[in-house]
């Protein structure tokens, strides 16, 4: 009796619709890769902050694995952000035992750690920098800083499209499969009609923000199919060519509203209808 009831809950629990609506989202743009999954790393990875002092400590009450004497020494010889290069040597046989940073690089290129607190602070470089000088850590260069912020950016904004184009393309599978015979589904460009629903919002309240954002949300997935970024001011318009060491007036502009903030939602919102059709093959309705 209590074997079946066993099989039956397994049974129930295995045909269990996700939960949450974000794990139905994951489910319908998930991509099966390899790559990917080689990169998760394992569930014990993290990193600690620690006081360079109890380091010292603890490595010198470990002895040598080659002679066997606890005479090991500790130094770190070089800095670059959160990331340092230590090295340590026991006394009794001269041997290095483990010369090396406490951060892997990404494709050999970049300290984890320093990509990790860049993207998951959020912040500036100010502020980060405020930030390490109360924990008595060192901080790393401004330059560096922007450079990283860039790379993440860049990345981010990757991810970000390539995520919506799996949606436009799960949305407009649905569609055609559901309502290839239904006329009135179907523009007159050979586009399946969707029913979306359209937020968006401005980066502080009040009429004086200077950048807003626009969603489009499919009615039926609940995806995130499109968005427009908006930004009536960039500072560098208004900077100057001397102070910036180049002329301002060639620079790449960010700014693509000439209008106030309470236009940036409807300006979105005929943006992304406007280029729904070339860029998604779909009809916003």
């Amino acid at each position: 009796m209590l074997s079946s009831v066993l099989d039956t809950a397994g049974s129930e629990a295995a045909t269990t619709q996700p939960a949450s609506a974000a794990e139905r989202k994951i489910i319908l743009t998930a991509i099966t890769n390899a790559d990917n999954t080689n990169k998760r790393l394992p569930e014990d990875f993290i990193y600690i902050m620690m006081n360079s002092m109890e380091l010292t400590t603890m490595v010198s009450l470990l002895c040598c694995p080659h002679c066997f004497d606890k005479k090991l020494t500790m130094c770190i010889t070089q800095s670059k952000g959160m990331a340092h290069l230590i090295k340590i040597k026991c006394l009794n046989c001269e041997t290095y035992l483990w010369p090396d940073w406490t951060s892997k690089k990404s494709n050999n290129v970049h300290l984890d750690i320093n990509v990790a607190a860049l993207k998951e602070s959020g912040i500036s470089h100010s502020k980060f920098d405020r930030f390490c000088g109360l924990v008595s850590m060192p901080c790393m260069h401004r330059n560096t800083y922007n450079n990283l912020a860039n790379i993440v950016s860049t990345a981010i904004i990757e991810a970000g499209e390539e995520c919506m184009i799996r949606a436009s393309a799960v949305v407009h599978g649905r569609n055609i499969s559901q309502l290839l015979t239904t006329d009135d589904r179907i523009s007159s460009t050979g586009c399946p009609v969707i029913t979306v629903s359209f937020d968006g919002t401005r980066h502080k309240r009040g009429h004086s923000s200077h950048s807003g954002i626009g969603t489009v949300i499919d009615f039926d997935t609940g995806l995130v199919i499109d968005t427009e970024v908006l930004s009536n001011y960039f500072c560098v318009c208004d900077s100057n060519s001397a102070e910036l060491n180049f002329d301002a007036s060639k620079h790449m502009c960010q700014k693509n509203l000439s209008g106030s903030a309470n236009a940036m939602e409807a300006t979105a919102a005929s943006k992304i209808c406007s280029h729904s059709v070339a860029s998604e093959n779909l009809f916003m309705a």
